[in-house]
């Protein structure tokens, strides 16, 4: 019945899922999960009957239904079953959108300029960035040249 979905294939698209919304919502938990309700409703484990068998075997989290919103009322084991996967499968890539927040976050933190540490961030060059993110510190790591350059000119006129 599952032969074409394992268990590592399963979280691995939750996983996959909950680091789009992340990286979607630029970060912001509120936003991220208001997104994981969206694509997990779209997602074609939820909307195929065939997929939704194949979620609540591979889900650790098969009851949420129940654990959420109680007894189960549908329309038939289509709807059950749809009702089910999807309780399962937003549970199981909520799960997973705290590992992907942190991942963001950290990718995403603020450090300090190294090539204006001397100035707070505050050279001509960098134009008062401040603390940037590791990415755009990079970038600016190989400006170094040019701020040290900046920074004699500073002296220069403060002399």
């Amino acid at each position: 019945m599952c032969d074409d979905m394992t268990q590592r294939d399963y979280y691995e698209q939750c996983r996959a899922i909950a680091e789009e919304c992340v990286k979607e919502a630029e970060g912001d938990e509120e936003r991220a999960q208001d997104l994981v309700h969206e694509s997990v409703d779209g997602h074609q484990y939820i909307i195929y009957t065939h997929y939704n068998m194949c979620v609540l075997r591979h889900s650790r989290n098969d009851s949420a239904y129940f654990d959420n919103f109680g007894p189960l009322q549908a329309d038939g084991f289509s709807d059950a079953m749809a009702k089910m996967a999807f309780a399962a499968m937003y549970q199981d890539v909520c799960e997973e959108l705290g590992d992907a927040l942190e991942a963001y976050n950290e990718a995403h933190a603020m450090v300090p300029c190294d090539a204006c540490q001397g100035y707070g961030g505050n050279c001509n060059v960098c134009e008062g960035a401040g603390e940037i993110t590791q990415e755009r510190a990079d970038i600016r790591a190989s400006q170094a040249e040019l701020c040290e350059a900046e920074r004699k000119r500073l002296e220069g006129e403060e002399s």
